[in-house]
């Protein structure tokens, strides 16, 4: 940073803090001081940012794209902070009276209006003024050389060629420019007038904060300077209007156009009220021919005309439109829809939703993601003193993800923060409804009763059911009878799927027009489950090359309806409709897990496990027992790797109690069992296990697998001696030797891997386990499933180890890993790595045991599975003392044992030796006093708080 002396101003004068120069070269002074160069380019661009525009708020995602474009959004947010530091001290010496020029909040940031007064709007007011002379000189040359960053490059251009103007004469004799009211986003000062009315006076002004999406900002204006027919499509609700007003505010001051309208047309049904819109915004009177006083009106001018609403008009408006663009080569529209106009020429651009933040987002992350963003600054208007913190944020993320990204009914749904917390909300767009015709989600996106009827423009989106009514009265009944059995299919579906509960002769058809109608958005592909950080050699490495999963282009389209048409599209039909849709579906479903291959492909399953999931929840809600017990059993042959969320489990075990068939149940209630325990549900698990033995007939298949599940319950519930199984299993095994195997190929090795268990904590013979491992694991080789041979081979790796067989049984899990990652066996993964921290652990190799665990921990969070989760929560606090982490290790050691107590069951005896292991050696290393502090902390904490400092600790070690 330089400095120059400049002459200081005389006393009592008033005025701007500072005086900035932009044209011909940057320098900031203020009367005692000259700066000529600042310390960072990114200082100078943010100062004339702010400087430029000084009457608006300026968000700090949209500063951070604009001054660093394509950096991660947690980058670019720290940059700024150090920028508006820096640019604070020269702005804002420190002084006996400090004169504050910057005001900045968590979202956005902006002058103190009258602060700074910059020589671009001087030059600009003096130019409207019609006072040539003086604007020419004020000229000293383009705007910030040496600067190339895209936007003020269009400022720069803008400024040139209103300069060429002025130097060329065409201004010469006409009146000074009229003023207009300053708009939102114009680069104004208190004291100068405003652009003229013809770029952006009819565009519509709003009294709320813009929360931008840059990259669809840049994406639209770039189209419509390029292309002559740009149509911005989305459903209602989808921002359409604003994006389109924020983009056409940005380009008024660019010099691309030389006229801009606005033209609402949400009112306009026939062509002549088309016509009566355009000839108000663009002040034309009455005419015998209408377009070709629009083209007497518009010719000349480089002109853009933006037309919002234009859905309804479909097939109304294409002559005239055509008509326009033949005879006006300078005319550009921009058009807002919900479907396109199929005119030739056409662009179409998709309102994309608003970024919406992880699943897991931290804090930090969640307030600095758009939708976040938009939900704080709408509830902060509603409730002053609402704000994102540690207790709420979590039900804020999972709001936003909820409604889709949705900006409108993001905005409604902070319009209720008043009555409803983020959580009640969550909860109540999460619950199912209680009845059919119920919609509980569309209840919640209305904003309260007042404000809905007020007589505003506002009032068209006072509720998301109105928008919902506007789309769906545009549909023809066959259309409207699809999208409500679309509805089944929560995770969205193909043409094929739908074909299974629709009657329409061509759903592919049919798809594709509700897509036209922006009622349904085409679902991507879920992205791999596995860390993206994996390993390409050594332990854990992934071949690159290899995939089960077909290639994104092999697979049909997949459609799905936003959250809130689906509601409403199922409301719109009687009980009986939706009945037989829903029991189609589970048809559906049932037919499509049948029909997978011996081993199934696992990310094809997790891509469907929302309509599976779905599947049951219907099956309870119709009292289809015996559909859900069918289901549940076509999920035996994935072995745990696709697990339904703990919420499905429940209505199925709802389900199962309609269920009349009492074998059918008690297959049902055993495969359910297991699945409630992976998810961390003890108590329903063993209720499970215990109906289906109660129900199950002696020496039955039913029996076998009962008693499987209740030994596997007992087992990893710890809810007993393993002595206590030794009878339930061998009673299933000799009913499973007398079954022939090819009936059900599962049955004998489940049950060899339950006995090899119990023998081995009964008796410590794990060369004996080990036999009982390897068997079953030759059963399911001639099976064919590797889902299943895997689970084997990974029980002979822990007795092999257990068996002094260290290194063998190392590389065992090292390769399971890697086949787990080509088989996408997220869980498999999970496990193999846990295993393999353990026996690092007792190897004292505890850098690796650490890593290890990492990569285990990841996964099994990631994943929900709880099970996962506690054991690696319980292996880590060893290893943490070992590398210098005593009051970390004595914390996790702490929450580990009140959680398994809590989620599982009673502590072993083994268990509380390495508690008081753990103990001795935190208390040698700290103290009793800060141990019994750390251990106080570990039991008050959340399970996420425990999994994030996890992480946090392992991450720091490597």
């Amino acid at each position: 940073m330089t400095a120059a002396p400049a002459s200081p101003p005389e006393p009592g004068a008033a005025g701007p803090r500072w005086q900035l120069d932009l044209l011909g070269g940057v320098r900031l002074h203020d009367g005692a001081t000259v700066h000529t160069r600042l310390a960072t380019r990114a200082m100078t661009a943010l100062l004339a940012r702010l400087a430029l525009w000084p009457q608006r708020d300026h968000p700090r995602e949209e500063l951070t794209e604009l001054l660093w474009p394509g950096v991660d959004a947690s980058t670019g947010l720290r940059r700024l902070r150090q920028a508006l530091s820096l640019l604070r001290a020269v702005l804002e010496p420190p002084s006996q009276h400090p004169v504050p020029v910057l005001q900045a909040d968590r979202y956005s940031v902006r002058v103190v209006p009258g602060t700074i007064r910059c020589d671009v709007h001087v030059f600009e007011a003096q130019a409207r003024a019609g006072q040539h002379a003086a604007a020419l000189a004020a000229y000293r040359g383009e705007l910030m050389p040496g600067f190339f960053d895209e936007w003020i490059h269009d400022e720069r251009t803008r400024l040139a060629a209103l300069h060429d103007r002025l130097a060329g004469g065409p201004m010469a004799g006409r009146p000074p420019l009229p003023t207009a009211a300053p708009q939102p986003g114009s680069p104004v000062d208190p004291d100068i007038p405003a652009p003229p009315p013809d770029l952006h006076a009819s565009l519509p002004s709003y009294l709320t904060r813009y929360v931008p999406n840059e990259q669809q900002l840049q994406v639209l204006r770039e189209q419509v300077l390029t292309f002559r027919m740009v149509t911005l499509l989305g459903p209602g609700g989808s921002g359409k209007t604003r994006l389109a007003v924020e983009t056409a505010q940005r380009m008024a001051g660019s010099g691309a156009f030389t006229l801009l309208r606005f033209v609402p047309l949400a009112a306009a049904q026939t062509q002549e009220q088309l016509f009566g819109a355009l000839f108000t915004a663009l002040q034309i009177g009455t005419s015998a021919n209408a377009t070709e006083a629009l083209v007497a009106r518009l010719q000349g001018h480089r002109a853009l005309l933006v037309l919002d609403n234009l859905e309804q008009l479909v097939g109304e408006v294409q002559g005239v439109l055509d008509s326009l663009a033949a005879a006006l080569p300078q005319l550009h529209l921009l058009v807002t829809s919900r479907r396109p106009l199929e005119l030739d020429g056409e662009r179409l651009v998709a309102a994309e939703p608003l970024p919406l933040p992880a699943a897991d987002a931290s804090l930090q992350d969640a307030a600095s993601c758009s939708a976040v963003v938009l939900f704080v600054d709408r509830a902060r208007a509603v409730r002053v003193d609402f704000h994102l913190g540690a207790r709420n944020h979590a039900a804020v993320v999972g709001l936003v993800r909820a409604l889709e990204g949705m900006p409108l009914a993001i905005e409604l749904a902070a319009s209720r923060i008043r009555a409803y917390t983020p959580a009640e909300m969550l909860a109540r767009l999460r619950a199912p409804a209680a009845t059919t015709g119920d919609t509980p989600v569309l209840d919640l996106l209305a904003r309260p009763a007042a404000v809905a009827r007020m007589p505003t423009p506002q009032a068209r989106h006072a509720s998301m059911l109105r928008t919902i009514e506007w789309s769906w009265r545009q549909l023809e009944p066959e259309l409207q009878s699809l999208a409500a059995a679309m509805a089944v299919f929560p995770g969205g579906c193909t043409a094929a799927m739908l074909a299974a509960v629709h009657e329409l002769p061509d759903t592919g058809a049919g798809l594709e027009q509700l897509h036209a109608h922006s009622l349904i958005h085409e679902r991507r592909r879920d992205p791999s489950p596995l860390s993206s950080s994996r390993p390409t050699t050594g332990a854990g490495a992934v071949p690159e090359t290899v995939s089960d999963t077909p290639p994104d282009d092999a697979e049909p389209p997949r459609y799905q309806l936003y959250e809130p048409i689906r509601e409403y599209a199922t409301a719109q039909f009687d009980a009986g409709h939706g009945q037989r849709w829903r029991a189609r579906q589970r048809a559906w479903a049932l037919a499509w897990l049948q029909a997978q291959p011996t081993t199934p492909p696992l990310p094809v399953v997790r891509n469907e496990l929302v309509n599976l999931a779905g599947a049951l929840a219907s099956a309870a809600a119709d009292a289809a027992g015996a559909d859900a017990a069918r289901l549940l059993l076509a999920l035996r042959p994935l072995h745990e790797g696709v697990t339904p969320p703990a919420d499905a489990l429940a209505q199925a075990a709802r389900a199962l109690d309609h269920c009349a068939d009492a074998e059918l149940r008690s297959l049902g209630c055993a495969m359910l069992a297991t699945l409630l325990l992976t998810v961390g549900e003890t108590p329903q698990a063993w209720q499970q296990a215990q109906t289906a033995l109660a129900l199950s007939a002696p020496a039955t298949r039913a029996r076998a697998w009962a008693l499987q599940a209740v030994c596997h319950v007992h087992g990893l519930g710890v809810l007993g001696p393993p002595g206590d199984r030794l009878p339930w299993v061998e009673e299933a095994l000799q009913i499973a030797e007398q079954l022939p195997t090819a009936s059900d190929p599962d049955l004998l090795p489940s049950l060899l891997l339950v006995l090899a268990l119990v023998r081995v904590k009964h008796d410590g013979d794990a060369d004996l386990a080990s036999t009982l491992a390897t068997r079953a694991r030759t059963l399911w080789e001639t099976s064919g499933n590797r889902h299943a041979v895997n689970m084997a081979r990974h029980r002979v790796a822990v007795y092999q180890f257990q068996s002094a067989r260290y290194d063998k049984a190392l590389r065992e899990w090292d390769a399971l890993i890697g086949e787990a990652g080509v088989l996408q066996d997220t869980r498999r993964r999970a496990v193999a790595f846990s295993a393999r921290a353990a026996g690092l652990t007792s190897l004292r190799r505890w850098p690796q045991a650490v890593q290890a665990l990492r990569e285990s921990l990841q996964q099994a969070w990631a994943d929900m599975r709880l099970l996962e989760v506690s054991y690696d929560l319980w292996n880590l606090p060893r290893a943490l003392a070992h590398l210098g982490k005593p009051e970390e290790a004595m914390c996790l050691m702490a929450f580990s044992a009140e959680f398994w107590r809590t989620r599982f069951g009673e502590l072993t005896a083994v268990d509380r030796r390495m508690i008081k292991r753990i103990d001795g050696m935190v208390l040698r290393l700290i103290g009793p006093r800060a141990a019994a502090a750390a251990a106080a902390r570990g039991r008050q904490m959340a399970l996420p708080d425990a999994v994030a400092m996890a992480l946090s600790l392992t991450e720091a070690l490597r």
